[in-house]
């Protein structure tokens, strides 16, 4: 007698795959994530590190500033020198934050004097605030619109107004 054979026997090649939606889903991740890439912006303070190299560098009759602040809790105070002596002490205001109008008219004043120098070095001498570097780092940085300007004489475009106070920070201890 005749039997049905059984499915067993009988071999189906399976059908070819639908990769239609995998590369859909992978199309619209690779298109969130490059759209997604470009929304967040990281800002940068730009920070020279001081580098030591054993050449010798140019010899001029100037003496440099080597302008140093140093971040106490209680004041801040403003150093020059080789040998480092204390420009001016600057006290906390009553309120025991620091006295940035006063540290500001004061780096205007030694940049009236210095109009080359770009460079200042940083010691905090205690674990300081994120948020209270930022504003110090702030006042050191560029004038501000209100203050009084600056002009350097130059041979080939006569006078420049100068933007930056102290933009070339260095920190001492990092």
């Amino acid at each position: 007698m005749y039997k049905k054979p059984s499915k067993r026997k009988k071999k189906v090649l399976p059908g070819k795959p639908n990769l239609t939606p995998l590369l859909d889903a992978i199309f619209i991740f690779i298109f969130f994530l490059l759209f997604s890439s470009d929304l967040k912006q990281i800002f940068e303070i730009p920070i020279d590190i001081p580098i030591i190299s054993e050449s010798d560098n140019k010899k001029t009759d100037e003496e440099p500033l080597g302008l140093t602040l140093q971040l106490k809790k209680s004041s801040l105070t403003l150093l020059s020198g080789a040998p480092l002596k204390t420009i001016k002490d600057i006290k906390n205001k009553e309120d025991n934050t620091y006295d940035l109008e006063e540290l500001h008219r004061t780096l205007i004043a030694i940049k009236k004097e210095h109009k080359k120098e770009k460079t200042i070095i940083i010691d905090p001498l205690f674990n300081l605030e994120y948020e209270n570097l930022i504003k110090v780092l702030d006042n050191i940085r560029y004038f501000r619109n209100t203050d009084e300007s600056v002009y350097i004489n130059d041979k080939e475009n006569g006078e420049i107004k100068i933007k930056e106070l102290f933009n070339k920070i260095i920190f001492e201890k990092v």
